[in-house]
């Protein structure tokens, strides 16, 4: 029970820098995605957007830790190691499925607006939730091991290829070839 009180303790510390550090960028986020609803933009836009934050959310993340010393207080506590990244894993796919929620609401919005059917956003955002979570699961160790300079270079490079994954749905159509209605 005193391990999961820390674990609970980690989350929060994580999720109040979060909180505070991201406000604005996320209410500008919100801002941005309106115009691109009606310019059917939301996937490329807005997924994009989601897909480069929240890799940069745990590149912040770990890179606070480390400005604060908080390597030293994490090995007077009663949590390993693998339960630190765990509760990296946890914060990742915490903000990821809500980071996911309100992407999916704003593409369906514009499905729904341009007169197509809402099931055409499940393929961008599968894409997206499934790439975020792999990248993720690469990213958090070495970030967590080499630091934030090789962490940033891995980002760099990941988020490249997920918008050309993105920009390459959306230009040869494949989002709007699976409709269920």
């Amino acid at each position: 029970e005193e391990r999961t009180l820390f674990m609970n303790g980690l989350l929060r510390k994580d999720f109040l820098f979060i909180a505070k550090k991201y406000k604005i960028s996320l209410l500008f986020l919100l801002v941005a995605a309106l115009p691109t609803i009606r310019q059917g933009r939301v996937d490329l836009v807005f997924g994009a957007y989601l897909f480069a934050s929240m890799l940069m959310i745990q590149s912040d993340l770990v890179a606070a830790d480390k400005e604060k010393n908080w390597k030293k207080i994490e090995e007077s506590l009663p949590v390993s190691p693998f339960g630190i990244v765990l509760e990296k894993y946890l914060a990742a796919l915490v903000f990821l499925l809500a980071g996911g929620m309100v992407f999916l609401l704003f593409s369906m919005l514009e499905k729904n607006i341009t007169g197509k059917s809402v099931w055409e956003a499940l393929p961008t955002f599968t894409f997206l939730m499934v790439s975020c979570c792999i990248t993720l699961s690469l990213q958090i160790p070495v970030l967590y091991r080499f630091g934030k300079r090789v962490g940033v270079i891995v980002f760099l490079l990941l988020a490249a290829i997920a918008c050309i994954v993105i920009a390459g749905i959306r230009w040869w159509g494949l989002g709007n070839s699976v409709t269920f209605s």
